[in-house]
């Protein structure tokens, strides 16, 4: 129920117009269904005033013309600057509520997420017999009945989910998240908190869990279904989320592997169960199929990469090791040749000692003993020596 489901509309009346005149009750059906929608549209409200109306974001901006030419009369792109029109409360549950009515909700179910915000809002959404027949623009909406009723069991919903938060902890993340959208400033911010206070007021304790007088949550939690005999309740459960991250976990390295969810969000699933009425459509069932096929090439070809990486890191190693190694027996080498070079030097003077003092006398001492061969060489030797010792021998030899 919008101004493009509009447009869908009329284009498929005006394309039915060219069909068979066999179509008659479908056409007649299709001019319905436009003017319900015209109807509706028409309940909207005046426009806000710029304080009440959220900020444009700037890049919804249209820029202006480089050349300095005036915008086309017939330009459809709305004016940024233009408060918007509201919708009303009534407005939207008739919207809301034909989508709720739809196969696909019915049988697969759906999220409202932030609305309805106020108890009005929820039970013009899904009280019995509300929000009623569909009014003419000119007459003046028709105030609520002052009694409840009770909710219409084929759009109640089975499960509601209250988010729970320190109003420290909310203004630290808006802080964080300010830059993502003008509407996330800490003014807009502060007012809708207010707003939903007001509508959510905190219970004292001892106070009744489910006083419908006190709050939307205390409404939606006190509410029945219109089943005769066994009406129905929705399962209500609050969730901290305290412990969560001020922005979102980032996201995993490959594009193809599931974004990582926090614990409070499996606290949920788990409160809510396992899907019903709900299955893959053939396209989900070939699009998981090929995000996990291509998850299980990318993790093979960049454990491939790893190992290969590994092998390379391991040769280089090897090469550094015999680099090493050989650089060590060259050092070695060298040192070796440094000791044998140091102990040749340190043998000269024993040398030319021996060669000047020793071996001359001993030579000879040597030679005649061989001549005369005596049965005691040594103590020839010895005899012979000092008999001929050079200090005692001023003749020499």
């Amino acid at each position: 129920f919008d101004d493009e489901l509009l447009k869908e509309l009329e284009a498929a009346k005006e394309g039915g117009e060219a069909e068979e005149e066999d179509d008659d009750e479908q056409m007649t059906e299709l001019k319905q269904q436009i003017e319900q929608v015209k109807r509706v549209l028409a309940l909207r409200e005046k426009p806000a005033t710029t304080d009440d109306a959220e900020p444009a974001h700037p890049k919804d901006k249209k820029k202006p013309d480089p050349k300095g030419k005036p915008p086309k009369k017939d330009d459809p792109t709305p004016d940024p600057d233009t408060p918007p029109l509201r919708y009303s409360d009534r407005c939207l549950a008739y919207m809301i509520q034909w989508k709720l009515k739809q196969p696909q909700c019915r049988n697969q179910g759906y999220i409202l997420d932030g609305y309805p915000k106020t108890v009005k809002q929820a039970r013009l959404l899904f009280e019995e017999g509300l929000p009623g027949e569909l009014p003419d623009p000119e007459e003046e909406e028709e105030p609520l009945p002052a009694e409840t009723r009770p909710m219409e069991d084929a759009t109640f919903p089975d499960y509601i989910i209250q988010l729970k938060a320190s109003d420290t902890f909310l203004t630290e993340r808006i802080q964080k998240i300010a830059g993502q959208h003008p509407h996330n400033n800490p003014g807009d911010f502060q007012r809708r908190l207010e707003f939903y206070k007001v509508n959510n007021p905190s219970r004292e304790r001892g106070e009744p869990t489910r006083d419908a007088s006190k709050g939307l949550s205390a409404f939606l939690d006190a509410a029945l279904t219109n089943v005769e005999g066994a009406p129905r309740e929705a399962a209500f459960r609050q969730f901290d989320v305290e412990s969560c991250p001020l922005i979102p976990l980032p996201p995993p390295a490959s594009a193809y592997e599931k974004r990582p969810v926090h614990k409070v969000v499996d606290s949920m699933v788990d409160f809510i169960g396992p899907p019903r009425n709900f299955g893959p459509s053939p396209s989900s069932i070939a699009e998981e199929q090929e995000r996990v096929e291509k998850l299980a090439m990318e993790m093979k070809e960049a454990k491939t990469a790893e190992e290969k990486a590994k092998r390379e890191a391991a040769e280089k190693e090897k090469v550094q090791q015999e680099a090493v190694a050989l650089n060590e027996q060259k050092r070695v080498e060298q040192v070796k040749e440094q000791e044998r070079a140091m102990l040749e030097a340190r043998k000269e003077p024993l040398k030319q000692y021996l060669m000047t003092n020793i071996i001359p006398i001993l030579t000879k001492g040597i030679i005649e003993v061989c001549e005369q061969r005596p049965d005691d060489p040594i103590d020839y030797l010895a005899d012979w020596l000092f008999r001929h010792n050079p200090a005692d021998d001023d003749t020499g030899i």
